[in-house]
């Protein structure tokens, strides 16, 4: 068939071969390389929006914290003798039950 000095490619035969007999195997491969990065792709994906989540937990926390802290300044703000002290401070008196004045329509 071949004569000795004659050279056929090698890589021209493994070609030949996969093409013409295993196309079943170039399907199967070429699946394999699909799903391979495809969950590759997936698994990015999912490390970002976990990696989102976490840093909005913790821009949660952060306002969570502020929100706290809003509610015990307003709270301390509004303290009842913290108001008496600032008017007796302004030569304020408390009213009297002979100067209230009601006004009905």
């Amino acid at each position: 068939m071949f004569k000795t000095y004659d050279r056929y490619p090698l890589w021209r035969i493994i070609v030949d071969d996969i093409f013409q007999a295993n196309k079943t195997v170039i399907l199967l491969l070429l699946a394999l390389v699909i799903v391979g990065v495809s969950t590759i792709w997936v698994t990015h994906l999912t490390r970002l929006v976990i990696n989102e989540k976490n840093q909005l937990q913790i821009e949660y926390q952060a306002l969570q914290n502020e929100a706290l802290n809003l509610r015990l300044e307003d709270s301390a703000l509004s303290d009842r003798t913290r108001i008496e002290g600032i008017a007796r401070r302004l030569g304020m008196q408390s009213m009297q039950d002979d100067q209230e004045v009601l006004i009905i329509e």
